[in-house]
C-alpha cells in the first residue's frame, strides 16, 4: 500500500487497474449516497494509472505555486487517471485502482483494539463548470466482500461545495481544483469488519463526460496504519 516497490511509470505492484469511459451524453447519475453503479461506467478507456516517484515535488499541472506535493510518504505513490482529457488524447477517461486484502491480527490498532483501514488521497480535478453530472470526479469505496457490506464511500465533483478545495487559475476556463493530502481512517467495528474478512479498496477518478477536462487522484500509505505521524480523535 505504500507503492515503494515497482518501477515508476508502471502500474502499481499488487494493485488492479481497470479502464472505463464516462458516458457522453449522461455522465454520472447523481445520488445520495453516491453508488458505484451510478457512475455509469462504460467499456473502453486507456490505462493512465501508474506509480510515480518523487519527494516534495509539485503536480506538473498545478505548478510550484500550489501547496500539493508528492509523494506523501516515502519516495513513491500512485497517480490515478493522469491527464484524462482530449487535450492528451484521453477524452472521457475513467480509471479504477483496487486491491483486495484479508484482515489479520496485524490490522488491529493496539490503541483501540479495532481493525483499521487507512490511506491518504489528494484529488486534482479540472473545473469546466459543466452540469454537475458531467463534471470530473473521484470516488472511493471500501467493501467488505465477505459480509457484502459497503463500509465507506466518498464521492466528490470538482467545485463541489463542502470540500476544502484549493484552486489554480481560479475563475478561468483553465481552473483546477485540488486538495492537499487527506487521511482516511475507516474503523467500523468488529461487527462489520472482523478477522478473516476480505475487503476491497477501490479508488476511481474520472474525466468530464464531455471529454475535454481531466480528473485524477493521488494515493499513498494504504494499510492498517500510515507510515508517518497522524492525529486521531474520538467523540460521542
Amino acid at each position: 500500500g505504500g507503492f515503494e516497490t515497482g518501477a515508476p511509470g508502471a502500474p502499481p505492484v499488487s494493485w488492479t487497474v481497470q479502464t472505463f469511459l464516462n458516458p457522453n451524453p449522461g455522465g454520472v447519475t447523481i445520488q445520495t449516497p453516491q453508488t458505484r453503479a451510478g457512475l455509469n461506467l462504460g467499456p473502453g478507456g486507456n490505462a493512465l494509472t501508474n506509480t510515480v516517484a518523487g519527494t516534495n515535488l509539485p503536480d506538473p499541472d498545478l505548478g510550484a505555486g500550489a501547496s500539493l506535493r508528492y509523494c506523501r510518504y516515502g519516495a513513491q505513490c500512485a497517480r490515478v487517471n493522469f491527464h484524462s482529457s482530449t487535450t492528451f488524447g484521453n477524452g472521457n477517461n475513467v480509471n479504477s485502482l483496487s486491491q483486495t486484502m484479508t484482515i489479520s491480527a496485524g490490522d488491529v490498532d493496539p490503541a483501540d483494539g479495532q481493525v483499521h483501514v487507512r490511506f491518504v488521497v489528494a484529488p486534482v480535478l479540472q473545473n469546466p463548470v459543466h452540469p454537475v453530472n458531467e463534471q470530473p470526479y473521484y470516488f472511493v469505496q471500501l467493501t467488505n466482500i465477505t459480509q457484502t457490506n459497503i463500509l465507506y464511500t466518498d464521492f466528490n465533483l470538482s467545485a463541489q461545495p463542502g470540500v476544502p478545495w484549493k484552486t489554480v487559475n481560479g475563475g478561468t476556463p483553465q481552473e483546477i481544483d485540488y486538495t492537499d493530502w487527506s487521511l482516511v481512517d475507516i474503523a467500523p467495528g468488529s461487527a462489520l469488519l472482523a478477522m478473516g474478512d476480505q475487503v476491497k479498496l477501490e479508488i476511481i477518478a474520472g474525466g468530464c463526460a464531455l471529454g475535454g477536462h481531466y480528473g485524477e487522484i493521488y494515493v499513498d500509505g494504504a494499510g492498517s496504519t500510515v507510515p508517518g505521524l497522524f492525529v486521531s480523535g474520538t467523540g460521542p
